[in-house]
């Protein structure tokens, strides 16, 4: 697939892309014009998930608070460096769920990605979190800790935490040292999300439609809570819902129901899976979007949604749709409305 604007297409290959019943005119029209019930609880579940699984009153004033407190602190730090001597930072830039308005409580979490002018000492993070948390317990008269992550540090009041990804200006990256600083691939991996993150907020600005951010926070809640979705990121998430939307051939966007079911038949039709037609990476062209998976990751994607989809069209929705699921549900037989569902074996097994 190619990707032109914001849009993804199939371009001239050897190889046959997935099928897609959503991208096929007559069928298309047949699809959507069905008038189950099936399609009417699916929709319910779907909107009774998210409003289950948004932040409370308590998380978002928590949030709201770290966030602009820790905003505060680094508006303050680089716009007047000699106020903090043990760093400098560059820039700042507040990415994440929380700018598109997707976070849910399980995952309560605002992220900001901090440029260093410095290099990234291990001991200068300490002190830089070390910093903030005072600053959080003098404004908002609260405890909070910090947890150094080989990303960065997260600093947390017991309900919610701020993120800080941490990376460096190019010219320092050549200057690192694993030993003292923080590691190049964790700091390669902060530049990536970044980029991804502004790819997706500039998308979520321009969707005015709600759906995309009910069909991605239902589904990063599938994603976290049955076990085998481990590599289905939200980079990914965020590139498939917005397919799955918009791309159809009336150029209407597609009903939330019918593209949480798309979402899920693309990844089991194989589109993650290696030397398969995968939709090419919008924000890291051209690299396909499944670049970053194991084959492993891709077998269990596919493997698992295949079997949710199989739930779900035999009635399971409520065991899918719910806010406590069992985390090994897709992986075991499963009894919906009489009819026993086996689970299907994984692909890719290790050699001992």
């Amino acid at each position: 697939m190619e990707n032109t604007g914001n849009e993804m297409h199939v371009t001239g290959v050897s190889r046959v892309p997935v099928f897609d019943e959503y991208l096929i005119p007559n069928l298309f029209e047949k699809v959507l014009n069905q008038k189950d019930e099936f399609y009417k609880e699916l929709t319910y579940g779907i909107h009774r998930l998210n409003e289950a699984i948004s932040m409370s009153p308590k998380q978002h004033q928590s949030l709201a608070d770290l966030f602009y407190t820790t905003q505060t602190f680094f508006n303050r730090i680089i716009a007047s460096p000699e106020l903090f001597d043990g760093c400098i930072v560059d820039s700042m830039h507040e990415i994440g769920s929380y700018m598109t308005n997707m976070t849910i409580r399980t995952n309560a979490i605002a992220d900001f990605v901090i440029v260093l002018k410095t290099l990234p000492t291990i001991e200068s993070i300490k002190r830089l979190a070390d910093e903030c948390i005072n600053e959080v317990k003098t404004k908002l008269n609260i405890d909070c800790t910090k947890v150094m992550h080989d990303f960065g540090v997260d600093i947390t009041d017991g309900v919610t935490c701020v993120r800080l990804l941490i990376t460096t200006v190019p010219y320092n990256r050549y200057k690192i040292k694993d030993t003292i600083h923080l590691k190049k691939e964790a700091i390669t991996l902060t530049d990536k999300y970044l980029k991804n993150s502004y790819w997706f907020i500039q998308i979520s600005r321009q969707f005015r439609n709600p759906s995309l951010k009910i069909l991605v926070s239902v589904i990063k809640h599938i994603a976290d809570s049955y076990d085998g979705f481990k590599g289905l990121n939200p980079h990914i998430i965020h590139v498939l819902c917005h397919y799955c939307l918009l791309q159809t051939p009336s150029r209407e966007i597609l009903p939330l129901n019918h593209a949480f079911l798309r979402f899920f038949k693309l990844i089991g039709s194989g589109i993650l899976l290696p030397n398969s037609i995968s939709a090419i990476d919008p924000a890291n062209e051209p690299s396909s979007l499944s670049c970053t998976l194991t084959l492993r990751q891709c077998d269990d994607i596919a493997n698992r949604s295949q079997q949710l989809i199989r739930i779900i069209l035999n009635g399971g929705i409520s065991e899918i749709l719910s806010c406590e699921p069992n985390r090994n549900l897709l992986k075991k037989s499963v009894k919906i409305n009489g009819f026993l569902i086996n689970p299907l074996p994984s692909e890719y097994v290790e050699e001992r």
